[in-house]
């Protein structure tokens, strides 16, 4: 089938068109689309997406002093390679293995937030250690890639940072569940 909005051709299980953002779902056969499933709404808040990362730091680096101080009186002498290993290691073991389970760290789910694919998917493995290694490589440029990233998620279609653009991954709204 093809988008209404723009005319490129999506898979039959497409949430969304890859080219323009448009939530492809209503022109699906209706055999091939399960109703009863929550739809999430792509997440066009910004403000909401920094505060869920900056609380995921938070939890990190509680999580590695918990470590440091089990681990350093001990065993093991307190040193900048040690530290900077556990950092290294716990990121991205935090992010990836979150976001290839369930999509969904721990500021994400307090935010209701999901990582998905583009084509509505859950994010794969090989998906997360792209976004993560662009996040990290972002972050590390003295946070400049964090305010050019804001600025491609104002200005995107799907409001789509550096890192979705690369891992082809979009970020997502839980709605609340109705009973």
């Amino acid at each position: 089938m093809n988008c209404p909005k723009c005319g490129t051709e999506f898979e039959k299980n497409a949430v969304f068109c890859q080219q323009c953002g448009e939530d492809v779902r209503k022109h699906q056969d209706s055999d091939l689309f399960d109703s009863s499933k929550i739809v999430p709404v792509i997440e066009d808040n910004v403000f909401k997406r920094a505060a869920a990362t900056i609380l995921d730091i938070f939890v990190l680096n509680g999580f590695n002093l918990l470590i440091l101080n089990v681990l350093t009186p001990s065993f093991l002498s307190r040193s900048p390679q040690l530290e900077i290993t556990l950092l290294i290691a716990t990121t991205s073991c935090y992010f990836i293995g979150l976001w290839t389970l369930n999509g969904q760290t721990v500021g994400k789910k307090l935010f209701r937030l999901k990582v998905i694919q583009t084509d509505g998917n859950d994010i794969t493995f090989p998906s997360a250690i792209y976004r993560y290694i662009t996040f990290v490589l972002m972050t590390s440029i003295f946070f400049v890639g964090w305010f050019l990233s804001a600025f491609f998620l104002i200005n995107t279609a799907r409001n789509q940072g550096i890192h979705d653009k690369i891992a082809r991954t979009i970020v997502v709204r839980i709605p609340k569940a109705t009973e």
